[in-house]
């Protein structure tokens, strides 16, 4: 079913405390624009799990330019849906490394879950801890994770079809 065109954006200090409430905000101004409640508990879980790992790989102590979370869900001309987080990064961490492996991993599967269960599967065997948490998104929230960088900011952006 399409779903009516919407936009959301928002900026927001990378506190904790603040995820919780602006998941709840997410939620309602969502819930006002679509009948899908399923739908809208996807883009709460993807949007708050997002802010998460901006929040916690963010190279905040180096932003001279961007000192929040920004945080973007709109529609597409595709009918499709889309959440994007934007935080500063180190263009040389490892973080950022792992994240770009980590989407290419999800990506190259045929969906959401194979991805997922594969990754299980490869932690299982290797003994390695973590790794799962872009994984556990896509499957999750049953959505597609693309990242990119523009100058010093790390751009993650969930598709919903």
């Amino acid at each position: 079913m399409p779903r009516s065109p919407f936009q959301l954006r928002m900026s927001i200090p990378p506190q904790w405390e603040h995820i919780e409430r602006l998941q709840q905000a997410v939620g309602t101004c969502l819930s006002l624009g679509l009948s899908d409640d399923e739908f809208c508990d996807a883009l709460m879980l993807v949007s708050g799990e997002l802010l998460e790992n901006a929040i916690k790989y963010g190279d905040w102590a180096h932003a001279r330019d961007q000192q929040e979370l920004d945080l973007h869900i709109f529609t597409t001309g595709e009918a499709s849906t889309v959440v994007e987080v934007a935080n500063p990064i180190d263009l040389s961490s490892e973080h950022l490394e792992r994240a770009k492996q980590m989407v290419q991993h999800i990506n190259s599967a045929r969906s959401p879950i194979e991805a997922y269960q594969a990754r299980m599967v490869e932690i299982g065997g290797s003994g390695e801890e973590g790794g799962l948490g872009l994984h556990r998104i896509a499957y999750q929230g049953n959505c597609w994770i693309t990242t990119y960088v523009e100058g010093s900011t790390l751009r993650m952006k969930a598709f919903f079809k």
